[in-house]
């Protein structure tokens, strides 16, 4: 990771030490994008790129945060120092909800703020995968302007915020249209969604399958279940 950054202090008192430096990083054991080291270099950075100038009273607090934000994975950054003097770093990281391997061979996250992150050297997020030739287009600026995208993250959403979905669904291949083919956990079914739109109505008649259909016929019966038409479940 390569982090850079300039004029953030001026000369007054107390050299900033890493010892000086208290990094403290919400939520990692549910990622880890950035760590303790990579924020204490960033801030050291400044002094090899300055020399002399890391002086720790005169710290422009407000600046080293809007830095710090700047970063990949970086959400939310807080500095403020406490009556030791020591730079205290509060750091919140960007949350993943799903992973992109597009067509082209282009890789990176969905973040839940509806940004495009790219991979990360430190850490790989085991979230939901998104495949196949309409996955390219995650990566345009223009995505979210789409209503069928607008639906496409709702639905992704929706699926990590069920515990069984979450479970159950691993894997969305995506076409050009951006109609939907999920890849669930158990059985070996492709499962077809037709675009988002109405995913929570589909979603029922998939829990269907799974109560009804299934103990009846078995896991394996069926190569492929169909829920874009109106009112049915239809299984090859």
């Amino acid at each position: 990771m390569v982090l850079t950054a300039i004029g953030l202090f001026s000369y007054r008192s107390a050299q900033i030490y890493p010892e000086n430096i208290l990094v403290n990083i919400q939520d990692k054991r549910a990622n880890n994008f950035v760590s303790e080291t990579d924020i204490i270099d960033f801030i050291q950075q400044i002094g090899v790129n300055n020399p002399g100038i890391m002086q720790l009273e005169s710290v422009n607090l407000r600046r080293m945060e809007e830095e710090l934000m700047a970063i990949n994975f970086i959400r939310e950054a807080q500095v403020s120092r406490d009556v030791k003097g020591n730079l205290i770093v509060d750091i919140q990281q960007d949350s993943p909800i799903a992973r992109i391997i597009s067509a082209k061979g282009k890789q990176g996250y969905v973040a839940e703020n509806n940004t495009i992150l790219p991979l990360s050297e430190n850490y790989t997020s085991r979230v939901l995968l998104l495949t196949g030739t309409g996955a390219d287009s995650l990566f345009s600026e223009t995505f979210l302007e789409n209503p069928e995208a607008k639906e496409l993250i709702k639905f992704i959403k929706h699926i990590n915020e069920t515990p069984f979905w979450k479970a159950q669904i691993t894997q969305i291949d995506l076409d050009e249209k951006l109609n939907i083919e999920a890849y669930p956990q158990l059985g070996k079914q492709v499962v077809e969604f037709g675009q988002a739109k109405g995913f929570e109505m589909k979603l029922k008649k998939l829990k269907t399958f799974y109560n009804e259909i299934v103990p009846k016929k078995g896991w394996n019966t069926y190569n492929r279940v169909k829920l874009q038409y109106e009112n049915q479940i239809v299984c090859k």
